[in-house]
């Protein structure tokens, strides 16, 4: 038989994690837009700025909301218990906002300047499409385990498991690609290395952010369960 944690959420409980949901799927969605601009840093006008716009559309909105929704759990909305994780709930999600947002306006700009086009460039944006396939799928998995709460405790611990192995494979991929990148870092305008570096570890962060989310999920309803 199915564990149940339904009849032990509280309203507030409940309204929380229905908002959370909505700055969980402003994630996916980033992520989703800036997977097209990673795809398509050579694309300059309005292919890219249409995303960029779209991400701090996302950004401006989950930032509205996470400084409400931090208002009313310091005011009490749920046990003082809970309060600690909830917040850091909402706060690593709009990490990943800030994260998508922050590599969005980067793409952005080195588009724009024309450094795109370096051969190593390219090569390693190819590559990065590895390690943002895996963080839209965090990003789904997350979405998923929000959306499914109080429903099944067992699948909710199996779903922040698989989150925690998807950062693991992150590791390997983000290993791999570092390797080959200072493989070739004497070759390489400093400016055009470190841009791609910055790519590349704060897509691994957003891993870990969601992976956070995972166990702070996990938390809230072990909790719940008692």
């Amino acid at each position: 038989m199915f564990s149940k944690i339904r009849d032990v959420f509280t309203s507030g409980e409940k309204i929380l994690f229905h908002r959370i949901l909505r700055n969980v799927i402003l994630v996916e969605t980033s992520l989703r837009n800036l997977g097209e601009m990673i795809s398509h840093g050579d694309d300059t006008g309005d292919v890219l700025d249409s995303h960029l716009e779209a991400i701090t559309r996302m950004e401006k909105e989950g930032d509205a909301l996470t400084m409400e929704l931090t208002r009313s759990i310091r005011k009490g909305a749920i046990a003082p218990g809970l309060a600690e994780h909830f917040l850091l709930l909402i706060h690593r999600v709009e990490d990943i906002l800030d994260d998508a947002y922050f590599l969005a306006g980067e793409i952005s700009r080195i588009s724009t300047h024309g450094s795109f086009h370096s051969s190593f460039c390219i090569k390693t944006y190819r590559e990065a499409e590895r390690l943002h396939a895996l963080c839209l799928q965090g990003a789904v998995k997350l979405r998923e385990l929000i959306e499914d709460v109080g429903k099944d405790f067992d699948a909710s611990m199996r779903k922040a498991d698989e989150l925690e192995e998807i950062e693991e494979k992150g590791d390997d991929v983000e290993k791999e690609i570092l390797d080959s990148m200072y493989e070739k870092v004497e070759h390489v305008e400093w400016w055009i290395f470190e841009h791609v570096l910055g790519l590349i570890r704060r897509l691994d962060d957003i891993l870990d952010l969601l992976e956070d989310c995972g166990n702070e999920t996990a938390m809230i309803l072990s909790i719940l369960r008692g």
